[in-house]
């Protein structure tokens, strides 16, 4: 309820975190031939710190969206993408944050 025994959030794990979230935003382009509006962008982060178990506040959900979505180059993107195999784990990425695999 007050965040007990959460960890606090930082500028590497922001980074990290928004770097998770361009892959996922540019998957959905790729694949479902959209884009995430920022209200789904601010909930997938909400979603992310919740499984990690993350302290947040407005702050942080703020600094995740304008990370991920000014998040241009596509290219390092689609390169993270592959290194991490991140096409074939969407699934399970969804799953771990409780939401359907976009279509």
């Amino acid at each position: 309820m007050f965040g007990f025994g959460k960890k606090k959030l930082d500028d590497r794990m922001l980074g990290m975190i928004s770097l998770e979230i361009s892959m996922f935003m540019r998957w959905v382009e790729v694949n479902c031939n959209r884009m995430l509006n920022p209200d789904d962008v601010e909930d997938i982060a909400k979603r992310i710190l919740t499984r990690e178990k993350y302290k947040f506040g407005g702050d942080e959900i703020t600094a995740l969206t304008l990370l991920a979505m000014g998040n241009t180059d596509f290219k390092r993107v689609d390169s993270l993408r592959e290194k991490f195999n991140f096409d074939k784990n969407v699934s399970g990425f969804c799953a771990s944050i409780g939401i359907s695999v976009p279509k």
